[in-house]
């Protein structure tokens, strides 16, 4: 694939400890899900999933990893039989990817690398953002978007 980039010398990334940060990150999320933009490619991200454990050349360092990775498969039913709306969503919302850039004395936030993006559930765009910050999965930023049905299912 190709890589185009722009040097911003004033950006600086998202911090998950600054809520105005967190807030503007889930603003911009929202109101791009709430364009409804549908494309033929579709992230599913238990199939990504299994690609990336295939690459992993060594055990996890994450103690848990064997139990949490059982506990999605699990949920795989309950997310299937949940009715979503499916829009594209970036699909990796890590706080490196979230660039604030003052320029000209407006601030300005970018979100880049969509290398991952694809229509899916827009809560997997949110899940990850979350998973990133090591938040606990009822932060804020899941209460604001995700339905109710699918948090009470995840305790």
């Amino acid at each position: 694939g190709q890589k185009i980039t722009r040097f911003w010398p004033s950006a600086r990334i998202c911090d998950h400890g600054r809520p105005d940060d967190v807030q503007q990150c889930m603003k911009l999320l929202r109101d791009f899900h709430n364009r409804s933009i549908h494309v033929p490619f579709r992230y599913d991200i238990l199939e990504k999933n299994l690609i990336f454990l295939n690459l992993m050349t060594q055990p996890s360092r994450y103690p848990d990893h064997d139990e949490v990775q059982t506990r999605c498969y699990d949920m795989a039913p309950i997310l299937e039989a949940y009715q979503h709306t499916s829009v594209l969503s970036h699909c990796d919302t890590v706080a490196d990817n979230f660039l604030f850039i003052n320029e000209n004395g407006t601030l300005d936030l970018r979100l880049i690398d969509w290398e991952y993006a694809g229509e899916c559930d827009p809560c997997v765009d949110l899940g990850m953002f979350a998973n990133d910050a090591d938040y606990d999965i009822h932060f804020d930023c899941i209460d604001m978007a995700c339905p109710k049905t699918i948090k009470e299912n995840t305790k």
